[in-house]
């Protein structure tokens, strides 16, 4: 599954979320730590990689 792909899934689940996928920058600070993708809720990294939809929605929905 692509990551836009589960973007889209995970936004039918969750329709009052804003949910987007952004390209990463292109110029980072040498001290900056990347994974890609990378899953965030206001600001804080929820989880990198590409997670099973269904955990990433249990993981979302705790959050509201």
């Amino acid at each position: 599954m692509s990551i836009r792909k589960l973007a889209e899934e995970i936004q039918e689940e969750l329709p009052d979320w804003k949910i987007e996928v952004q390209p990463a920058e292109e110029h980072t600070d040498c001290d900056a730590i990347l994974a890609f993708p990378a899953f965030l809720v206001d600001g804080q990294v929820l989880a990198t990689g590409l997670p099973r939809k269904d955990w990433l929605l249990e993981r979302l929905k705790e959050r509201r």
